[in-house]
C-alpha cells in the first residue's frame, strides 16, 4: 500500500503536526529558534 501522504501547511495544522506556520521571515527571532548545533563545530 502507498503510505506516502503530503500536507499543506493548513492541514498540518488541522491534523495537529505543527502548531503554526511562519508567513513571514519577520516572525522569527532568536528567542524563539531553537540553537543549531552545527554552528557550534
Amino acid at each position: 500500500a502507498d503510505r506516502d501522504r503530503w500536507f499543506t501547511a493548513s492541514q498540518a495544522m488541522e491534523y495537529g503536526f505543527i502548531d503554526h506556520v511562519v508567513t513571514s521571515a519577520s516572525e522569527l527571532s532568536a528567542s524563539n529558534t531553537a540553537p543549531n548545533a552545527s554552528a557550534s563545530e
